[in-house]
């Protein structure tokens, strides 16, 4: 209706302009004019080409890639995916058709429709033809080694373990289709350390010194007889960073019995229960681990569930995922590097196999900053165990956040594209989404979720982000 009405306006206003003048001036003014109309007409029309011929193109890339991306290679089922995409515009346009074609295993998909003119009609051209082809090679799987680095902390346990469990679920499921293109998959859990497995104990990368029994000295003390004037006071305790309030009991007044008595605490096996403790610096951001540059083993702590190396056993890697348990603090860094050790082709594991062809990803979730870092006991470099970081204690915080760097960042380095997740950690928390976001390979590749079912469609999402990386173009 508007585009009738405008070319009528425009001939009436040609025809009054002849009916006002007179003689030959009149008839080359009303000449001249109607060419100006024309040429005018004409931009606008070829405008409004360019920017619908642009549309279509965006219309064909679209569904040729999604075919692309789709994985399949049967040309039935490729034409169903472009009949999806391209069907949802077949109203946009006048006269719309279009076909796929597959030819030397590439797909090319072809758009035709008219644009109606708003002008150039006049002149006998009231639609121009459009015309848009795409093209792009059928997909090639490529192998996927994927690490799979949870926080498995206190502050995890309960209602946030079973959505950790069923997001990465919904990981596997998608990751385990590439099975037959030589997907893999570990599994690393982490607190205060990572536990490496008891049957690392005497790997040439390991060093684990012999179990022992460790005795305290005796000393006299007077036992209490009884106090008075307690007070009872409110504070704040952190379990893994987060607050919980306690009852303090302070202000007593204590009264001892006359004799002193002796005490002897009980002899302490101290074990190694397969846990993996830090270099020194700068060992301590480097994954390589060889006969010279063993890892020190963590003695008499404990550290949760064991690391699964990477395997093409996904039924392994599901029952490593459900049975999870909780422990500790979070000590990122060790998280990291330990993800990234396993996505070596050397030591420790020497699991991985890194081609040109083989995509290499870390999927590191926490649910909080760092709560521990690595102890300096006399003030000549770090040791290998992990101490607790005080809330006001800001050296420490910086330390471990700055390790976290440098490991996550030697890792890109190394061609893993990470992931990170960041799962209800609280604002501020050293090591928190800021140093997460960092820490990831772009900001595409960095999520965060505050609850259980934003957490699963992350790790759906990465799984689909995965899935699109194998496809070649």
């Amino acid at each position: 209706m508007f585009k009738a009405k405008m070319k009528s306006n425009l001939l009436s206003a040609v025809g009054q302009f002849g009916k006002e003048t007179a003689g030959n001036m009149s008839m080359i003014f009303a000449i001249g004019l109607t060419i100006m109309l024309g040429a005018v007409g004409v931009a606008i029309d070829l405008s409004g080409v360019v920017s619908e011929k642009s549309r279509l193109q965006d219309i064909t890339d679209s569904a040729v890639l999604a075919a692309s991306a789709s994985g399949e290679t049967d040309k039935k089922k490729l034409e169903e995916v472009v009949d999806d995409v391209m069907a949802s515009h077949s109203k946009d346009y006048r006269d719309f058709t279009y076909k796929m074609t597959l030819i030397d295993e590439n797909i090319q998909v072809e758009a035709k429709a008219k644009h109606e003119t708003a002008i150039m009609g006049m002149f006998g051209y009231e639609t121009i033809n459009l015309s848009t082809k795409s093209g792009a090679p059928v997909p090639e799987e490529l192998p996927v080694h994927i690490s799979l680095v949870v926080d498995t902390t206190d502050s995890m346990a309960g209602d946030n373990l079973t959505s950790l469990q069923n997001a990465a679920g919904e990981l596997i499921k998608i990751i385990k289709k590439s099975k037959d293109a030589g997907a893999k998959m570990a599994v690393v859990p982490f607190g205060n350390y990572v536990n490496v497995g008891m049957d690392n104990r005497n790997a040439d990368w390991m060093d684990v010194p012999a179990d022992f029994t460790e005795t305290g000295d005796c000393y006299m003390y007077k036992p209490v007889k009884s106090k008075t004037g307690c007070t009872s006071t409110s504070k704040i305790g952190y379990n893994d960073g987060v607050p919980y309030d306690y009852e303090s009991e302070e202000g007593c007044v204590y009264e001892y019995e006359d004799d002193e008595v002796e005490y002897c605490p009980a002899p302490r096996d101290v074990q190694w229960n397969g846990c993996a403790g830090s270099r020194n610096e700068p060992l301590n951001i480097s994954a390589a681990a060889n006969g010279r540059t063993e890892i020190p083993g963590a003695m008499g702590v404990s550290c949760g569930s064991e690391v699964l190396p990477l395997t093409d056993n996904f039924k392994g890697v599901e029952d490593a995922i459900d049975d999870l348990t909780t422990n500790g603090n979070t000590y990122l860094p060790a998280g990291i590097l330990w993800g990234w050790r396993t996505l070596l082709p050397e030591a420790p594991y020497a699991s991985a196999s890194v081609s040109d062809k083989t995509v290499r990803a870390i999927v590191f979730m926490t649910d909080g900053g760092n709560t521990m870092t690595q102890y300096d006991r006399d003030g000549t470099g770090d040791d290998a165990y992990h101490r607790t970081i005080s809330p006001t204690d800001t050296d420490g915080a910086k330390k471990a956040s700055d390790r976290m760097a440098a490991v996550c960042d030697g890792a890109k380095s190394d061609g893993i594209t990470v992931f990170t997740v960041a799962y209800k950690v609280p604002d501020g928390a050293a090591g928190g989404t800021a140093d997460l976001e960092n820490c990831a390979s772009s900001s595409a590749t960095a999520f965060s979720a505050e609850n259980g079912k934003e957490l699963e469609a992350a790790f759906k999402d990465i799984g689909k982000a995965l899935a699109t990386v194998r496809l070649t173009y």
